[in-house]
């Protein structure tokens, strides 16, 4: 069979007496019918099959009857359509029988389904009449349940157009009950504003308005007069600094009285000064725009000194609970060359960063010979949120000439009082729960290419993983604030070039001529970091409780004299010079630390040359170390120490070979040390050409060694009793036993204590001369014994 008509729904209307209605449509199955009535008030029912109706002619091309169990009552609307199952009810077997009839009924049912859905599509849903048009055609249907509107373009509904007609007609008679009406049909209108401003309205003898003139003088006058738009400036006060953008002032020097920024905000208010506007730009700050163009409202604090106020900005200094983002932002980016900026006494003045971003939130100095000024006030931020947003600074600079005075507090909202962790681990390196631990690298101030810094004594900067950073060429520095709780990013970055991700309290790189007289606590690497190319400088440091140094200056640091005092260094000394400083000298102390000094050297075309250094050191667990990264001893040259230090495990290394001087590495270096109680006076590696020079409480000849080469070295040991050891070998020889498993010995047997002349002994037997390999001999002009190698 086919289907043989694309009808596939029939609609009728009933007359109260009729109960069979025609569907002209070929059907499967008499459930395949979907019959529905509709009432005169629109309301539709689905029918029953069985219960309301039965179904005649089923798989008929003519299609058959529905049969209503009542007849349609007149005036309702009855509607039969085929509603087919979607589904595939055609089974097909591999080498089954070949039934044309199943064949044909299957692909009849899909004709069926194809025409149901056509008819959804075109004769229910709401759509375009061709692809041309850019409307939709409802075919003169109504739309229920419609949304009331909310965007602009939404179609509107009744009951929206309802009630914005009601509310506009209860408006528009509460309007005309405030109208001033006449009995009459018609009235003039009044005259332009022109015409009619600052002036009184008055009715000629035809009752049509006109405007006269005031008395000057009269009561009406002064009236006028203060409703002008200048108004304010005859009282002399205004409440907001937008009200006083709406004065129209005319006369140049007229003053008035602003009382706060905004509403509520109690600061910000001041006098203003009218000032000719060519000379001025309006900044909603310090000049304020008026209703005349040609002339501007200049803060009269301003006007006389240049001190600049955030709070005239829109600030409020009230921290976190009101953060001043935008408008301190506002006031640092409108500075002019010269401005001093005044900071509220006890604010504190937060930014946010809401955008999570240094570049567009960071608070940022440009203009040049600024100064900023503290009483009791403090600048803060947030701390970032994920590790991706690194950089965020409470104050930057970049301007040359700028000056940071007065109490103030400089810090931020990074977690605070937490340890030090190894590498990718949750070991703790440093347990002292004292350092900051931020999700990104974060500073407090940071000074970009400035030439002419100066930060006062009263200064602090706090909790950030770098406190201070000054890099880019700054040059002509004086810092002598304080800075704590420098910091460890934490989780540390998983990039294969990351490393401990520690921060020191100040840090420098690529900065010249600079004095720095600073105190330095709970500094996470060292109290100053010298990163690299820092030249000239004068460093006066007191560091408490740094993880790795004091004083840490490497990569090609030159010039650069110091004095450091350095207390609880845990893995580290009072001063690193690190390779490539040249002319790096200084005193230093150390108390509680794991040496008073170290040399790192790792280059022999840019080694760690003419560096010396004097002081003392009180428990620490080696006196001097020298360290040469490779079998090199041009890695460290002609740097020469004087120290005292006293041993003592604070930090329980625990480690062996804890010696006065542990050298592994350098040439042409004088070293004098004083010292007390360590394992060893000597823990040697490698040395070239060096003079060692020490006083030991004990006597003690043996050394810690390893097996590294060393030649040509002078060693003078002086015991408790005044006694003088002296040992100097063959150029090219080893100078200890390197065969020794326990207590080696400098020479080729134990020295023998016999004192000559203070500087020498000798053992009588000796001879003058010896032909014997490995054979000792005293010689006469030097006084020294000498090993025949």
């Amino acid at each position: 069979m086919t289907v043989s008509t694309q009808v596939s729904r029939n609609e009728y209307t009933g007359n109260g007496a009729t109960t069979q209605y025609d569907f002209t449509f070929r059907i499967l199955d008499k459930s395949h019918l979907l019959v529905q009535t509709m009432d005169t008030s629109e309301n539709i029912v689905t029918l029953t099959l069985g219960t309301d109706y039965t179904v005649t002619g089923v798989n008929r091309y003519n299609g058959g009857k529905v049969v209503l169990t009542s007849a349609l009552p007149a005036g309702y609307k009855i509607s039969i359509e085929r509603s087919t199952p979607v589904t595939q009810e055609a089974s097909i077997r591999n080498q089954g029988g070949f039934f044309p009839e199943i064949h044909e009924d299957a692909l009849d049912k899909l004709t069926m389904l194809v025409q149901q859905a056509y008819g959804w599509w075109s004769g229910l849903s709401l759509r375009k009449p061709s692809w041309l048009a850019n409307y939709y055609d409802a075919l003169n249907n109504r739309i229920r349940n419609l949304r009331d509107p909310s965007q602009a373009q939404d179609a509107a509904t009744k009951n929206y157009t309802d009630q914005k007609y009601e509310s506009s007609i209860s408006h528009s008679d509460t309007l005309f009950e405030r109208t001033v009406r006449i009995p009459e049909s018609r009235i003039s209108t009044l005259p332009g504003v022109e015409i009619r401003k600052n002036k009184l309205i008055a009715f000629n003898d035809q009752g049509d308005p006109i405007v006269v003139l005031p008395e000057s003088g009269s009561a009406s006058d002064v009236l006028i007069q203060l409703a002008s738009g200048s108004g304010l400036l005859y009282i002399g006060s205004t409440p907001t600094i937008s009200t006083l953008q709406t004065i129209v002032p005319n006369i140049i020097g007229t003053r008035v009285q602003v009382k706060e920024f905004d509403y509520g905000y109690i600061v910000g208010g001041g006098t203003f000064i009218v000032q000719d506007a060519a000379n001025f730009i309006a900044d909603g700050g310090k000049v304020v725009t008026s209703g005349n163009s040609g002339l501007v409202f200049v803060r009269d604090e301003y006007y006389s000194s240049r001190i600049v106020r955030p709070e005239w900005y829109g600030c409020r200094g009230l921290g976190s609970s009101h953060p001043d983002t935008v408008p301190f932002a506002k006031m640092l980016s409108s500075l002019s060359d010269g401005d001093y900026v005044e900071l509220r006494a006890n604010a504190k003045y937060y930014n946010d960063f809401p955008a999570n971003s240094q570049a567009t939130n960071g608070w940022v100095i440009t203009a040049s010979n600024i100064t900023m000024h503290g009483e009791d006030s403090t600048l803060s931020r947030a701390t970032p949120l994920s590790a991706s947003y690194s950089g965020f600074t409470t104050l930057k600079v970049t301007g040359n000439e700028f000056t940071l005075d007065g109490k103030l507090l400089i810090t931020s909202d990074d977690p605070t009082n937490r340890p030090l962790y190894a590498y990718q681990s949750a070991t703790k390196i440093d347990s002292r729960e004292i350092f900051t631990s931020p999700l990104a690298n974060t500073l407090s101030f940071w000074a970009s290419g400035v030439d002419g810094l100066y930060i006062g004594s009263s200064v602090t900067l706090s909790n950030s993983v770098f406190p201070f950073f000054a890099n880019n060429g700054c040059k002509n520095m004086k810092i002598f604030c304080t800075a704590k709780k420098s910091g460890q990013i934490y989780p540390q970055p998983t990039s294969a070039s990351s490393d401990l991700a520690l921060g020191s309290t100040f840090k420098l790189d690529a900065c010249s001529d600079f004095i720095m007289d600073v105190i330095a606590n709970d500094s996470a690497y060292a109290g100053i970091e010298s990163e690299s190319n820092n030249v000239n400088g004068s460093v006066t440091l007191v560091t408490n409780k740094a993880y790795h140094a004091g004083l840490h200056l490497w990569n090609r640091c030159k010039n650069i004299t110091y004095k450091v005092s350095a207390t609880d260094i845990v893995e580290g000394g009072g001063v690193i010079t690190g390779y490539g400083c040249e002319a790096c000298s200084g005193y230093v102390t150390a108390y509680n630390a794991q040496y008073i000094v170290a040399y790192i050297g790792n280059s022999a075309t840019t080694p760690v040359i003419s560096c010396d250094a004097k002081g003392s050191g009180f428990n620490v667990t080696d006196g001097v170390v020298f360290f040469a990264t490779a079998a090199n001893n041009a890695y460290i040259q002609h740097c020469n120490v004087d120290v005292t230090v006293v041993h003592a495990d604070v930090f329980s290394i625990g480690t062996g070979r804890q010696s006065a001087v542990k050298f592994n590495g350098g040439q042409y270096c004088d070293i004098k040390v004083n010292a007390k109680d360590f394992d060893y006076i000597f823990s040697l590696g490698m040395g070239a050409n060096n003079k060692f020079n020490v006083a030991y409480n004990k006597f003690n000849t043996a050394f810690s060694y390893s097996d590294q080469r060393s030649f040509d070295n002078e060693y003078k040991y002086t015991d408790p009793g005044g006694n003088v050891y002296h040992l100097q070998a063959k150029a090219s020889s080893h100078e200890y036993r390197s065969d020794a498993v326990t207590n080696p010995v400098l020479g080729f047997k134990p020295l023998l204590r016999k004192q000559i002349n203070s500087d020498g002994f000798v053992n009588a037997n000796l001879p003058i001369t010896t032909t014997s390999v490995g054979g000792f001999y005293y010689d006469p002009d030097t006084k020294y014994v000498r090993v025949n190698l």
